[in-house]
């Protein structure tokens, strides 16, 4: 064996080891929850970085991985199927496989709700969605009127394709309860949360407060009846 084939034979060894040394070193829970949170703020870029990293740091065998770790890969390979699709969706010449990319897309980088600002001021005029009916919901995670009427709220953007909404989170990452001094509450001149905005398809305030919330209240009555009707016995 000559010394250039010893060389190489090292230099793959210390290669092999760096990287099951870099797999052992990534924490999948917190380039997971960056991930998470980067998709759900509309920061795909962050997001796309985040999930190559935990895929180029999955063992091959990941049987000996925590539920958590597992769960964290696979939303990486989910985030990383979506921008394969939203790339695809254009160029596809079978129609069903365009609607089905299309689909995909929306589903997982382009979704009917995002979350914007953790406390910090935001023009929400910045992510209306055009053509649509877009609801601000400003809400607290410690807040438990927020965490309750939420899940409604969003069930109306899953349901509804006219609908999008955009969910501002008031509390700054360090605030253990409800945020009232926070820059984006002090910025939209809140004096409650959940407060909520709705702008029409084009653009323009429609609603907010009270006046908003009753509409949503309507939308959530509608959508509870047709659900009904799809669940009565023919």
């Amino acid at each position: 064996m000559n010394v250039r084939t010893i060389t190489t034979i090292c230099v793959i060894g210390v290669l092999a080891l760096s990287m099951a040394w870099a797999q052992q070193g990534v924490d999948f829970e917190t380039l997971g929850l960056e991930m998470e949170i980067a998709a759900q703020e509309g920061d795909f870029d962050t997001a796309f970085e985040n999930a190559d990293t935990i895929i180029e740091a999955t063992p091959d065998d990941v049987t000996a991985l925590s539920a958590e770790e597992q769960y964290w890969i696979g939303h990486a390979h989910m985030i990383n199927m979506g921008r394969m699709m939203d790339m695809a969706k254009e160029d596809l010449q079978e129609q069903h496989r365009a609607a089905f990319a299309a689909g995909m897309s929306d589903w997982i980088i382009h979704p009917h709700m995002k979350t914007i600002s953790r406390g910090e001021e935001v023009n929400v005029e910045d992510h209306l969605a055009e053509g649509q009916i877009t609801i601000v919901e400003f809400f607290s995670p410690a807040c438990p009127n927020s965490m309750q009427i939420g899940p409604a709220v969003e069930a109306i953007a899953q349901a509804r394709q006219d609908v999008s909404l955009v969910k501002v989170n008031i509390n700054r990452p360090e605030a253990e309860t409800i945020d009232m001094d926070s820059p984006v509450v002090q910025q939209h001149d809140l004096d409650q949360v959940p407060y909520f905005l709705v702008y029409g398809p084009d653009g323009e305030l429609q609603a907010e407060g009270d006046e908003a919330q009753g509409m949503i209240i309507g939308w959530l009555e509608e959508l509870q009846q047709q659900q009904q009707q799809h669940q009565a016995p023919q």
